[in-house]
C-alpha cells in the first residue's frame, strides 16, 4: 500500500500541473499519509 498513494500523487501532479493540482496532492497526502 506504500506504492498506491505514490502513484496517485504523481498522477495528480502530472494531470494538473497547476496550483490546484498541488493543493489536491497536499490535502490527499494529509488525509491519507
Amino acid at each position: 500500500m506504500g506504492t498506491e498513494p505514490d502513484e496517485s500523487m504523481t498522477k495528480t501532479i502530472s494531470a494538473e500541473p497547476t496550483g490546484h493540482g498541488f493543493v489536491v496532492v497536499v490535502v490527499k497526502g494529509e488525509f491519507r499519509p
